[in-house]
């Protein structure tokens, strides 16, 4: 969520920037030109034509990105002293990781080891290119220091890339793998639970581990046995294997688990390190399954463990049961830090409220209410007062000419002139890392004129620019929403709040699951919904701000249709599928409860952000805004 923290003397965010990182001139433009078919004669296989265009480029600021594709595009024949010289001189750009990575790969499967070792000295921090490394010190007569390596690397609880198969070979046939180390690597895939890999690992025990490693993989198979297999253990593992075994029979039966563990956890001595993971890990699974009879041992343990998760998880559970009494005691093992945020403080407010500690729950809630946050505008709406927006005006900022004339900056503008959305971003990441606080506000000014929202977020964010709400809040392509807002009969307001929350309004946006756009709208979702608007909508359309805006917000139209226009539903079943929010209903709980209980971190978040940037953009636009609607509040959930 996002606090009111900062208090700047301001005026006026609104007034232009000094200078444009898009310049205009004739020289630029020739330039760009350039740039394009070099591009177009490198990937046509034209070198002669690149070469000549790159020549006539030394201080255009994408001259480096050149180079970067040249090389790339010939990394099997670049020595490593070359690769290592590029990699320095592009230092503070990201193509210099970008082209030592593929050099290194390209190098490691090549097998060419004096090379890898020339281009980085240092190991990599990619696991495949570590084992590459270590490779190349075994090949180039280093084999102390690759055994080393390899030892570090094999005792892990996942299968590693196949590119360490060459390592672990020669480490392995020369006894390298010990007893410890094989036991510790069993422990690490039985808790990681890695069947295939375990039985790997049994077929490896020498012999005087064979017979506790066999007896593992059985306790893997059979955690409900746990007694009679810890049994079969010498004693000098049982206790790895009763910290192992528990947890995994906590994934199933939370309170078979916590018999077991009580059972057995007396004869461990008091000092054992893994003692409180145990405990948590059944106490975890039990509130993941709301196991009533693990309650009252869980609230008796957690003021000792004074683990924050647990016992946030605890609370959101008593939430639903609307034990005001108990979640008041609960909320005492909270620790200092987390026991004043928004949330907690607005809870507490509201189970002291309950108990018939009125005045103390008013004072938490007026204290909230001070704040721009969900929890800030419902405890307003609770107490009836206007919502704190604690908005604060930032005065012009001016750019020096050092500046504008940095080469990451320059490099930000001219990739955004070319559509490389992303490769800006990268370098604009760059550029903030090496700057001042008043450096970044005057970066954010400098992209909001330009439209770059969502660079004008991020450097605003970096700078802890929290009251400056036109730039981290900014009315990005307003017509096209309002054009969709009165195509599909909804809030302006409400589909801008969804794509900052998605996005940051960053059109080029991708995320792991494949959603794209300033909406982050799936492939899959974009045909269905672009099927009943009888239109053709190709997945890179979504990257469209045009084809996004109209898929996203016609998507959340049926939402609403399906929801009976209640947006709480509609806003997480967006995030989560409305599946999911099928089978979270049913609970006869109120709305402010069902939002905090929702079972998805990522979820509850996303609702509670997108309601409060609703807000945050009605008051921006001059409205009168609220976070629920009456029948939303009436409901239950």
């Amino acid at each position: 969520m996002f606090l009111a923290s900062l208090a700047l003397l301001l005026v006026a965010v609104a007034a232009p920037a000094p200078a444009s990182l898009l310049p205009d001139d004739p020289a630029t433009e020739r330039q760009r030109i350039a740039y394009r078919d070099a591009r177009e004669a490198l990937a046509t296989g034209d070198l002669a034509g690149f070469d000549r265009l790159r020549g006539r480029l030394d201080d255009y600021p994408l001259a480096l990105y050149l180079d970067f594709y040249r090389l790339t595009r010939d990394r099997r024949f670049v020595p490593g002293e070359r690769a290592a010289r590029f990699a320095e001189r592009s230092a503070g750009s990201p193509v210099s990781l970008r082209f030592l990575d593929a050099y290194l790969h390209q190098a490691g499967r090549d097998g060419r080891w004096e090379d890898f070792l020339a281009a980085t000295p240092e190991r990599p921090r990619d696991v495949t290119l570590q084992c590459y490394y270590h490779r190349a010190q075994l090949a180039t007569g280093r084999r102390d220091a690759a055994f080393a390596g390899a030892a570090r690397l094999w005792v892990h609880g996942y299968s590693r890339p196949g590119a360490c198969d060459a390592l672990f070979e020669p480490w392995l046939d020369a006894g390298g793998a010990t007893a410890e180390h094989v036991w510790k690597r069993l422990g690490l895939a039985f808790s990681a639970r890695q069947r295939s890999l375990l039985r790997f690992l049994v077929s490896l025990a020498p012999p005087g581990l064979a017979g506790d490693a066999a007896a593992l993989a059985e306790l893997y198979r059979e955690p409900q046995h746990l007694d009679r297999h810890l049994d079969g253990l010498s004693p000098e593992r049982r206790s790895d294997a009763l910290h192992w075994g528990v947890r995994r029979l906590a994934r199933y039966h939370p309170a078979q688990a916590l018999r077991a563990w009580e059972d057995r956890a007396a004869l461990l001595p008091p000092e054992d390190p893994a003692r409180g993971e145990t405990e948590r890990g059944i106490a975890f699974r039990a509130l993941l399954d709301r196991e009533v009879v693990v309650a009252p041992w869980i609230d008796s343990r957690l003021a000792h463990w004074r683990d924050d998760q647990l016992t946030a998880m605890r609370l959101r559970w008593l939430l639903t049961e609307a034990d005001w009494p108990r979640f008041l005691v609960v909320a005492g093992a909270l620790g200092a830090r987390e026991a004043e945020t928004a949330c907690w403080r607005y809870w507490r407010g509201v189970a002291l409220a309950a108990t018939g500690e009125a005045e103390a729950g008013q004072a938490l809630f007026a204290a909230a209410a001070r704040e721009r946050s969900y929890y800030g505008f419902l405890a307003a709406e609770r107490l009836g007062v206007p919502h704190a927006f604690n908005h604060r005006l930032l005065p012009p900022l001016a750019a020096s000419p050092a500046l504008l004339a940095e080469p990451g900056l320059r490099r930000v503008g001219e990739l955004s002139h070319h559509g490389a959305a992303r490769d800006a971003y990268a370098e604009w990441r760059g550029v903030l890392r090496a700057k001042d606080r008043d450096a970044r506000l005057t970066l954010a000014a400098l992209a909001s004129a330009e439209g770059w929202y969502h660079l004008a977020i991020d450097a605003a964010n970096e700078a802890a620019a929290h009251d400056a709400l036109e730039l981290r809040f900014p009315l990005a392509y307003r017509e096209v929403f309002a054009a969709q807002a009165r195509q599909f009969g909804l809030p302006e307001s409400e589909l801008m709040a969804i794509a900052r929350r998605e996005s940051a309004f960053f059109p080029a946006a991708h995320s792991i699951a494949g959603a794209r756009g300033l909406m982050q709208v799936l492939p899959a979702t974009g045909r269905q919904v672009a099927n009943r608007l009888g239109m053709a909508t190709p997945a890179a359309s979504l990257y469209r701000v045009e084809d996004n805006v109209l898929i996203g917000s016609a998507y959340y139209r049926q939402l609403l249709e399906r929801y009976g226009r209640n947006r709480v539903l509609a806003l997480a079943a967006y995030n989560a599928g409305p599946n999911r929010v099928d089978n979270w209903r049913g609970k006869d709980v109120s709305l402010e409860v069902w939002i905090e209980t929702l079972p998805f971190r990522e979820t509850r978040d996303y609702v509670k952000a997108v309601l409060a940037y609703r807000v945050l953009f009605d008051y921006l636009q001059g409205g009168a805004p609220s976070l629920f609607q009456p029948a939303e509040r009436a409901a239950r959930y």
